[in-house]
């Protein structure tokens, strides 16, 4: 067996100056322009790659991973907001303020009791006006506490929605560029 190294005569693939390779490199730098090149062997053939090249399509690969992984994670995002939104709770509502409260309860109690009073006084004239007056009261502050109650209501659901959308916008967003990564 013989020590000599075989050497193959190749051009360089950016200067075309003459190169020498023999069986040992895998990798070496120009002597004439540096660029560093891969010496790619297979199926008895040699060939040169430039280096970039070669980091070029490590790196693609690199990015269109992270992208595949990234694009996972926002469509699962995407899929938890849109539960998110389905599970809204409406705000709790509110009891009413002390007034309202101090108000129909003595509406309430004072209906009563004055009506029995004017009744055994003047006669049910006086008490059943006492009484439609006080209905008149309670349904009154009835629909108030209700309007307000809904109003509250739709001022948080615009509220969400708003923000809902806003997040959905943002993620369809982030989708669509991690998307366009992954075109060749």
């Amino acid at each position: 067996m013989s020590n000599q190294l075989k050497t193959l005569s190749l051009k360089c693939p950016s200067c075309g100056a003459a190169l020498e390779i023999t069986s040992e490199m895998d990798r070496f730098a120009c002597g004439f322009c540096g660029t560093e090149q891969i010496v790619q062997r297979q199926g008895g053939t040699v060939a040169l790659r430039l280096l970039g090249d070669a980091i070029s399509r490590v790196q693609f690969g690199t990015d269109r991973t992270a992208a595949e992984l990234t694009l996972r994670r926002l469509r699962e995002d995407m899929a938890a907001l849109e539960q998110e939104r389905l599970h809204v709770q409406p705000p709790p509502q509110s009891p009413g303020t002390n007034i309202e409260n101090a108000a129909i309860v003595s509406i309430f109690i004072g209906t009563p009791i004055l009506s029995v009073v004017l009744y055994e006084r003047d006669g049910f004239g006086m008490a059943a006006l006492v009484i439609v007056v006080g209905v008149a009261l309670i349904s009154s502050m009835a629909l108030s506490y209700n309007t307000r109650i809904n109003a509250e209501l739709k001022e948080h659901e615009a509220k969400h929605r708003t923000e809902f959308e806003s997040r959905s916008k943002t993620l369809t967003a982030k989708i669509d560029e991690q998307l366009k990564l992954l075109e060749p």
